[in-house]
């Protein structure tokens, strides 16, 4: 699903408040980027008119709107820190979100990818696994939509880089201090992250006037996407349709790690959930884990899919709101079939009635959507043992 649709779709009023934050972020970023560049042309003309009095009334009242315009969204910024754009981030491996991404957008779209992606396993980011993977998707999906004609082609490729300040202010990194990131990048055959002397930060881009050739929309929103996630957008300034590099933090040794299977050797889950959107990179994270992990896309699958398994599903991820069969409905039947079946509630939507009824009659646990990767593993392995 790409951004517009996510805007669009009534059932996903998580989603969609999501990424109207990142957006607004985005256009308040870009917006005090251009209110410094007007700053900076108001003082090279403040000389031109000091001889003419309309002149100085012109530039009084062109600062006064300045100023205002300055204090508005800065207002609008302060009022928003106190609802933070990621309310998490977590330590996640790179290759494992890169490669459910990948196999989600190949499943969607039903595009034969020509893809090759090189992420060294170690790699790990500090970020916000939703944002991520739809930013991810987001970004391929308007890049193919520019070469219809030609057959999709990626190279995707995960490095670590130190950037100094004499990078960031070539770069024009507004939104990252130096410091060591994982560069990401999402690019067509031919192009590289080797050289970075033909890359720009997006603001930057932007206030150069260069000729982007994706909407505004989608500007603002991948741009507020990685501030909140502390990171940024580097675009190559003479193949502008040829794709993008994300930055994003560096995760150190002290990050909280993701708890690995139990011992016993790898158990199975199924996953019981009808946005698919999230099947891959939860799917990518869990076999990471040492979890075998099994897809039902609604309670009748997920019902069918046990029965088909006995005494080979060890537990069952089970989201609460589904098309077909309630989530309630589904464990009831599970239950009919194994009483001993061990079930992991999930939802961003139930009500807290209807989770406690499923909870007392005995569901293992719940996790609110959306929610860190760290705490599925955690109530996983909690289960489990």
């Amino acid at each position: 699903m790409n951004l517009q649709e996510n805007l669009t779709c009534e059932s996903n009023y998580l989603e969609r408040f999501e990424i109207l934050r990142a957006t607004t972020a985005g256009m308040f970023r870009s917006l005090l980027f251009r209110l410094d560049a007007l700053q900076r042309y108001l003082d090279l003309l403040e000389d031109d008119v000091e001889a003419s009095s309309a002149g100085k009334v012109g530039m009084r009242h062109l600062n006064t709107c300045r100023e205002t315009l300055a204090n508005i969204v800065s207002d609008c910024q302060d009022a928003e820190a106190d609802i933070p754009l990621s309310d998490w981030t977590e330590k996640l491996n790179l290759a494992a979100v890169a490669e459910g991404v990948i196999g989600q957008y190949a499943r969607i779209t039903g595009c034969d990818e020509d893809l090759k992606i090189n992420i060294p396993q170690d790699i790990f980011v500090k970020g916000n696994a939703y944002q991520l993977q739809q930013l991810i998707f987001d970004i391929i999906d308007c890049f193919d939509s520019l070469h219809k004609d030609s057959k999709p082609a990626w190279n995707i490729n995960g490095e670590i880089k130190n950037f100094s300040e004499t990078d960031a202010v070539s770069l024009q990194m507004a939104c990252c201090p130096p410091g060591e990131y994982v560069l990401l990048s999402l690019l067509r055959p031919g192009l590289g992250a080797d050289d970075l002397g033909g890359f720009l930060s997006l603001l930057g881009a932007i206030g150069k006037r260069l000729p982007l050739p994706y909407s505004q929309m989608n500007s603002l929103y991948w741009q507020g996407s990685l501030l909140g996630q502390g990171g940024d957008i580097l675009v190559p300034v003479q193949a502008l349709d040829s794709g993008l590099i994300i930055l994003l933090p560096l995760a150190d040794d002290q990050d909280e790690q993701l708890p690995a299977a139990a011992p016993l050797g790898g158990k199975t889950i199924l996953l019981v959930d009808d946005e698919d959107m999230i099947w891959d990179v939860i799917t990518a994270m869990l076999q990471d884990l040492g979890y075998n992990v099994l897809l039902a896309g609604n309670g009748l699958e997920a019902i069918e899919t046990y029965r088909s398994n006995p005494g080979g599903i060890d537990l069952v991820l089970l989201d609460m709101l589904m098309p077909e069969l309630s989530g309630r409905e589904t464990f009831l039947r599970l239950k009919e079939i194994n009483p001993e079946v061990k079930v992991l509630l999930s939802s961003g939507y139930a009500s807290g009635g209807d989770v406690q009824d499923v909870l007392n009659a005995g569901a293992a646990g719940f996790l609110q959507k959306p929610y860190r990767m760290t705490e599925l593993s955690a109530k996983i392995r909690e289960i489990l043992q």
